[in-house]
């Protein structure tokens, strides 16, 4: 029974489970091998803005788009934007548009996504009803952020029910530089590899549906650990968001959630980790806002608690036992071995012994002493 629900559970997570993107990554910290903007090259790929000018050769943007300064990418002027389920995008303030203009992106997926936008920057003049100048999101005729010209640096997060939201911006000075997104578009069942994202609930922060069941599975490479971010607010004893040490539902629970709880945050034992929102039939709430990031916290990393697996964090560093050794082939903290075993070097023998002749023995000015188990001179 229990290795039905094992093969179960992983049909179900194959079935839903989208084949990763490196947009998300990109959007946020450029891939550093790609050829950037006004560089030579051959063909899209090559560009980290992702177009190659047939003409001239050169890494550049489209026609309709420029170049965001931040991430190297390209920025679509406006209009309609297709965003399949698992890519990202940059949206930010044309340089170009004159005062006045009001510029509209309508962002869309594929059937069963929804799209997440993530506000970073926003820096406007600030006028008491925003009528000269905004940012405003909506999804349809629902407002998930009202028309704002507030200057601000902090991260907010809007999540559309659907697979579709739209994005305005009326600019009304040059003087300043307007505001700046990242959006995603996430599936119901998502697989994320990205060192650093943002996972927010279908709706957020206005109420999430009835009958929900998303899944994130965040993944990251073996010696590294993942930090989860959140605060949730759901329907107390109905609603849930569950976290999971691993890539099933029977992995440990790292912990679950329901009802109203601020910051909060859990990191996984090993390199992987399954994020589960789930709710009911009646009364919702605002859901849930997070952040990951992957961390490397294997042998020699800096630390200041936690380390992978069967390390101790001594002196800011993530090491062995004093009895063990680092085996770098397989990134395992092993066991030292005694006089007389076999050995390939010396770190591999306890305290006090040498490698020599692929055997653990004292050092040749040294003979060992049976009844102490130590070397003597």
């Amino acid at each position: 029974m229990v290795i039905f629900c094992h093969i179960f559970v992983f049909i179900i997570l194959s079935i839903f489970t989208i084949k990763h993107s490196d947009g998300y990554t990109r959007c946020i910290n450029p891939d550093s091998t790609k050829t950037a903007y006004g560089a030579s090259c051959t063909s899209n790929s090559q560009c980290l803005t992702e177009y190659c000018n047939s003409n001239s050769r050169i890494c550049s943007c489209p026609f309709d788009s420029f170049k965001d300064t931040i991430s190297g990418l390209c920025v679509k002027n406006s209009g309609p934007i297709f965003s399949p389920a698992g890519e990202c995008g940059v949206l930010a303030s044309p340089s170009s548009v004159s005062q006045g203009t009001l510029v509209t992106w309508r962002i869309y997926g594929e059937p069963r996504t929804y799209i997440t936008i993530v506000v970073m920057v926003v820096d406007m003049y600030s006028t008491a009803s925003c009528s000269t100048n905004y940012l405003e999101i909506l999804e349809g005729s629902v407002s998930l952020l009202p028309k704002t010209c507030y200057p601000s640096n902090s991260t907010r997060y809007y999540a559309s029910k659907s697979n579709s939201l739209t994005v305005s911006y009326l600019k009304a000075s040059s003087t300043y530089t307007g505001f700046r997104a990242i959006y995603y578009t996430r599936s119901m069942s998502s697989e994320l590899s990205e060192t650093f994202g943002y996972i927010v609930s279908p709706g957020y922060p206005l109420d999430y549906n009835n009958n929900l069941n998303y899944t994130w599975l965040i993944s990251a490479e073996k010696g590294h650990l993942i930090n989860f971010s959140f605060r949730v607010d759901t329907e107390m004893n109905f609603d849930y968001l569950r976290v999971f040490d691993g890539i099933y539902y029977s992995s440990p629970s790292l912990i679950t959630i329901s009802g109203s709880v601020s910051q909060r945050y859990v990191i996984s034992t090993a390199n992987y980790m399954l994020i589960q929102f789930t709710t009911d039939h009646s009364i919702s709430r605002t859901g849930f806002g997070a952040t990951y990031e992957v961390n490397d916290v294997g042998y020699g990393k800096q630390c200041n608690i936690t380390c992978l697996g069967g390390m101790t964090c001594s002196n800011t560093h993530c090491e062995c036992e004093s009895n063990q050794y680092y085996n770098h082939i397989n990134m395992l903290c092993l066991s030292r071995v005694f006089f007389g075993h076999s050995c390939q070097r010396s770190e591999e023998c306890i305290q006090g012994l040498v490698c020599r002749d692929s055997l653990c023995v004292c050092t040749t000015s040294q003979y060992y002493d049976y009844s102490y188990s130590f070397c003597e001179n």
